[in-house]
């Protein structure tokens, strides 16, 4: 059974700042070993369409980048489901640092 997910990121750098951000995070994500791997992303003006896999699942969703905020909406499927709200807590804190204003921290 799927599990839709929405969250919202707020954030004070600008649309522009905060694509570019998101863009070099995902390069980022790509160079790394992670857990979570990103097999598709396609940028449409302000939003990314991407699928990402874990735990041998994968996750359609897409993220809006407004000029003082972030949405990112995801559907989680079977077990990665069960895990909801743990996996977006991580998500929730990698964007709130991604997005943080320079000088604070």
């Amino acid at each position: 059974m799927s599990k839709p997910v929405t969250m919202t990121v707020s954030h004070q750098l600008g649309q522009e700042q905060a694509i570019k951000r998101i863009k070099d995070g995902i390069v980022k994500a790509k160079n790394m070993s992670l857990p979570l791997t990103i097999e598709e992303d396609s940028w449409a003006d302000n939003v990314l369409q991407f699928r990402v896999s874990a735990m041998g699942q994968s996750c359609l969703g897409q993220i809006e980048v407004l000029p003082e905020m972030v949405k990112l909406e995801v559907t989680l499927p079977g077990i990665l489901g069960f895990f909801a709200d743990k996996c977006m807590s991580v998500v929730r804190k990698r964007a709130q640092l991604l997005l943080q204003a320079p000088g604070r921290g």
